[in-house]
Order: C-alpha cells, then sequence, then structure tokens
C-alpha cells in the first residue's frame, strides 16, 4: 500500500488518495489500482472507509457496496472491511477504535487483503453465507414486503420462467405494503401471504412477479441496474427479457402505479441447495394509452415507443425496498420454540400482568391469541400496562389487540370484549383453545373454567401476584376442565398470609372519592412476573407436564422470580 498524495479536508472527513499492490498479475482486477480512504475528522473516532478510485475499479465484488456512481474523487463501492471474510481472514480483532497509532494502519491492513482476495477471486468459498447482492432501493419511500421461506421454495419451483399477477395489501407499518397474492396467469392462486392478514387491499398498487433461474447479476457480483443489463443476463439464460416486458407492459398499461417483483432462488450458504425466493421489487414506468407521438394507437406501437423512451439499454431501473419478513427473519433474534408458538392462547384478563404476558409471547412469534376483557382502560393504569394514553377510554382487549398486531405482523389476534358470565359462553370462546392463561385474579373465572367441559383436554395456567408483588402465585393443570378445588385449596394457606399482609398496610387510593383500595407494585415487577408466567408456560408445553402443579415464586432483591424457599412454605402454611 501507498499514499500517492496529500490529504484533503472534504465536508466532515479527511481524504487520503492511496494505491494498493493486489500482488499478483493476469487477476480480476489490475496489479495496482488507485483508492481512496474517507476519515471522519473525530479520528480516531468517527467512521473510515476506503472507496474505489474515480479512475479505479469500475466493477461490484462481494463485500462491497453497488460500485457505480462516481462521489468526488472515488466511486460509490465501499469496502466492507470489518469482518468479511470470517474466520479465513490473516487479520485478527475488531477495529481499534480511539487508537491513533494503529487504527488506520488496521484499515490499511484490512483494505490490502481485500484487494489481494478480489483480484484471485478468493473473497467468498463454498460454505460461507451466501451475500445478496446489493440493490440502490431509489423509488420513493414505499416498502414491499413478503414472507418466503424454505416451505414455500417447492410451491414456485414450476414457475421459474413464468411471470403473472401479484396483489398488494396495506399495513399498519408507515409506507409499507404486504405482497399479500401470487397469480398465474390464469388467474390460480399460487400463494398467500400470512403477514398482516387482518389488512386491505392496497388500492392504486398493481404488480407483476417474473421468477428468474439464478440471481440477476452481473459478474462479479453487481446487482442489474439497468434494462439492457437484465436483458444481457436473459441472453445467457435463453430468455428474451425485453419480449416478455413487452408482454408484461402489454398487460399492465394504463393501470396507474405498477410494480415488477424479479425473484429468483438463493441458498443459504454457497455451495448449498436452493433455500427460499429472493425477490426485489422495481417501479415499472408510466405505460398510458395515449396515442404514441408519430405512431397508431397499436400494441407494437406501443411498445416501440417504450423501448425507445422507456426501457432503453441504458435507462436506469427504480428499485423498491424490498424485504422479507417472515417469522423465520425477524424473530431470529429471539423465538419461542415451535411447539409453543403454534398453540392457540386464550388469555383471559387484559390488565398490566394479562398484556404483558401477551406481549411478551406473541413477540416470541405466538401466531394464534384470543384477548378476552371487558373494561376499559383507565389513566391510572397507564403506570405498568403495556398500552399508552392514546388508547385510554377504549377496551383493554381492543386496544391491546391493535398493539400485538403491530408488534407481529403474522400474529393473527382476536378479541372478546366483554366479561365471560356462564359456562356456555366459556366453553363456546376456549372451544379451539390449547392454552388457557387467567390473569384477572379473581374467584370468578375459575369458577367457571371448572363447571365447564371441553371433549379435548388442554392446558390452564392461573397466575396472580400478592401482595406488592412480592409473590407470584402459578398453578398449571391439563384437563377437560379446571381442578377449582384443587387450586383454591393450594392457593388460600397463602392467602390468608396475603390478608395479613394487607390489613397491616396503609391502602392507597387514586385520590378523593369513593375508590377500591389499589394494589401496589410497580411496573419492573409486573414485568418480572410476565417473564416468569412466559416460562412457567413453556416449561408446560415443551416438557409435556400433564399433573397438576401449584408453585409459589418470590421476589428477588434485584428484580425477578424464584421459588420460595421451604422453610418460607411452611411458615405460609402454619398461618393458615
Amino acid at each position: 500500500m501507498t499514499i500517492t498524495g496529500v490529504i484533503k479536508a472534504v465536508g466532515t472527513s479527511w481524504e487520503l488518495p492511496i494505491e494498493i499492490d493486489a500482488n499478483t498479475t493476469g487477476g480480476l482486477i489490475a496489479q495496482i489500482t488507485p483508492w481512496v480512504v474517507r476519515i471522519d475528522r473525530s479520528y480516531p473516532y468517527g467512521a473510515i472507509a476506503v472507496f474505489p478510485a474515480a479512475n479505479g475499479i469500475a466493477v461490484t465484488f462481494q463485500h462491497q457496496d453497488t460500485n457505480t456512481a462516481r462521489v468526488g474523487a472515488s466511486r460509490s463501492g465501499k469496502l466492507c472491511l470489518d469482518h468479511p471474510y470470517r474466520n479465513r481472514t490473516v487479520m485478527v480483532g475488531t477495529d481499534p477504535i480511539a487508537d491513533a497509532d494503529s487504527r488506520l494502519a488496521w484499515h490499511f491492513a484490512r483494505a490490502q487483503e481485500w484487494v489481494v482476495r478480489a483480484a484471485t477471486g478468493d473473497l467468498v468459498r463454498v460454505g460461507d453465507p451466501f451475500e445478496i447482492p446489493k440493490v440502490d432501493a431509489s423509488s420513493g419511500s414505499l416498502r414491499v414486503i413478503h414472507d418466503e421461506s424454505n416451505r414455500s421454495l417447492s410451491t414456485w419451483r414450476p414457475f421459474i420462467g413464468h411471470f403473472g399477477q401479484v396483489h398488494f395489501r396495506v399495513t399498519p407499518v408507515r409506507n409499507t405494503v404486504v405482497a399479500s397474492k401470487f397469480t398465474d396467469r390464469d388467474r390460480h392462486v399460487i400463494q398467500t401471504s400470512s403477514l398482516f392478514p387482518k389488512g386491505t387491499p392496497a388500492q392504486g398498487i398493481h404488480g407483476v412477479w417474473w421468477l428468474w433461474r439464478r440471481p440477476l447479476v452481473s459478474d462479479p457480483w453487481k446487482a442489474v441496474t439497468a434494462w439492457g443489463e437484465l436483458a444481457a443476463l436473459g441472453e445467457r439464460e435463453g430468455v428474451d427479457a425485453f419480449a416478455v416486458l413487452e408482454e408484461i407492459s402489454h398487460a399492465l398499461r394504463g393501470n396507474g402505479r405498477m410494480f415488477l417483483m424479479l425473484g429468483y432462488p438463493i441458498p443459504k450458504k454457497l455451495g448449498e441447495p436452493d433455500h427460499e425466493i429472493h425477490w426485489e421489487t422495481v417501479r415499472m414506468p408510466l405505460l398510458t394509452k395515449a396515442p404514441p407521438k408519430g405512431f397508431r394507437p397499436s400494441r407494437k406501437a406501443w411498445w416501440q415507443s417504450d423501448r425507445r423512451q422507456l426501457f432503453g439499454d441504458k435507462h436506469s431501473m427504480a428499485y423498491v425496498e424490498t424485504e422479507n419478513w417472515h417469522p423465520d427473519r425477524v424473530q431470529a433474534r429471539g423465538r419461542l420454540p415451535e411447539s409453543v408458538y403454534r398453540k392457540k392462547v386464550v388469555i383471559i384478563g387484559c390488565g398490566a400482568l394479562g398484556s404483558m404476558v401477551a406481549e411478551l409471547l406473541v413477540r416470541g412469534g405466538l401466531l394464534e391469541l384470543l384477548l378476552i376483557d371487558g373494561e376499559v382502560l383507565e389513566a391510572g393504569n397507564l403506570a405498568r400496562h403495556v398500552l399508552t394514553s392514546t388508547s385510554v377510554g377504549v377496551g383493554k382487549a381492543s386496544a391491546l389487540a391493535k398493539r400485538l398486531r403491530e408488534v407481529s405482523p403474522t400474529a393473527n389476534t382476536s378479541v372478546v370484549e366483554h366479561h365471560l358470565a356462564d359456562p356456555q359462553a366459556v366453553h363456546d370462546r376456549l372451544e379451539d383453545a390449547d392454552l388457557v392463561i387467567d390473569c384477572t385474579a379473581t374467584n370468578e373465572i375459575p369458577t367457571l373454567l371448572a363447571e365447564t367441559y371441553w371433549s379435548v383436554p388442554r392446558r390452564f395456567i392461573s397466575a396472580s401476584f400478592g401482595y406488592a408483588a412480592r409473590h407470584l402465585f402459578l398453578f398449571r393443570s391439563f384437563g377437560v376442565k379446571f381442578p377449582a378445588k384443587d387450586f383454591f385449596s393450594s392457593l388460600e394457606p397463602w392467602l390468608v398470609k396475603e390478608r395479613r399482609e394487607w390489613a397491616q398496610a396503609e391502602e392507597r387510593f387514586e385520590g378523593a372519592g369513593c375508590y377500591s383500595p389499589l394494589f401496589p407494585a410497580r411496573a419492573d415487577d409486573v414485568a418480572a412476573g410476565a417473564v416468569a408466567v412466559v416460562k412457567f408456560s413453556e416449561e408446560a408445553i415443551e416438557a409435556s407436564r400433564d399433573e397438576d402443579e401449584f408453585v409459589v415464586l418470590r421476589a428477588t432483591r434485584y428484580g425477578g422470580f424464584c421459588p420460595t424457599a421451604k422453610s418460607e412454605e411452611d411458615a405460609g402454611i402454619r398461618a393458615a
């Protein structure tokens, strides 16, 4: 590596010109290539980035941004130098931020290694994660989402090389639509999306899908950015891309805002079988039915005009931000076991504890949830409820369901906005439930559950706090009805002790007037209890615990709950 000029101040950065020797001839890039190092003025803090010089390499490799546009003295293809080669890199450690003596040298060494590997075709190897070619979304702020996975791959295989229609629906996410349904040219449904199932059809947005056999990249690894590049790839695949575009244009003409979703199968790792379909979305040029200037209004004339004015070889493709929101991806940071998240869960009581349990389950990937609560949210609830002031005066169940649909695009959340008043209502509402969680802390619900019989067994969980959330009482069972007698007999010795603590404590009220005493507990106490309820429920399902079990947990000093000591349990029983 050689410094070839003086450092210059450009905006908030310094720019340093260098040359890098690839130590090889006849490689994918020249032996000596010019580069620009952009250094934040806060060095040794801030960003450091390496770009090809304006007269440097013009192609795009793996571990590099799209290298097309010129930006001052450099091109746009910034190198990825943080973790580009995994365990194959000869450079170890991370960027030594704040070390003025070594930080710049560290980046120089990484850039040198990148160039050597690029020249010899060694940037990626079999077994490396597959790198999706980067595209620059340049067409407005719209985002298109879908939910492709390995399960849908086999559905798509017969349609490689074909195109059809894609339908969109709106979502609660700003400027985001979901590709909700894909159909073939005969309007037969190929696939539907589970994302935001309550969404309505997007008005004025239409689309076409076109499935290719291989990634749409130019060598070495640049996503196609112009219609001519797409056509060149088509030639290699034996596809007349412009002929297909003419058919698509004819079908879309006069329909307003149109999108073309280009897809192809990709593996998880290089050298492995294909795993899923990857989509990129392009905003189609406006195709009007107005007579083309100088031509008669015919299909042939329209295409001749479009080919020249809209689909020229060098005309850019206007990419739209496109993301895969399948749960396998968006919940990859943490997810409940499949045996849990595929259960149909009912939560009775959407107060502080019930709302937090519901949110934890949905964030964990739960797909089916029924919320039952007949109360409305009050201002006083906000101290420890997941809902906000915008929901005051709204039914807790419906407001919570709305929030959970925004939390998870795949959760199917329904509500019952009244209290369960008789065994028949309980039976009907809970008929298809796999797990029923009672967070009401009342005697009424356990009694109703005990008076109801189902032909198919299900799991029951009861969760409630003791005074000031110092204890958490958990009960679980599996059967065709809830064993209320066993539940109450297990809980009663502890309730005697709890009543004594309530009597000794000064009661809290919201204010002047006729109020019931408040249950004292902070939001962090309730959150810790909700975590325990989820773990308790997960354990029951994962371990197939079918026997009745009553567990008392006590609050710990720094948050969370742990099992009570045997001496404390005995004390509770003696107090009875």
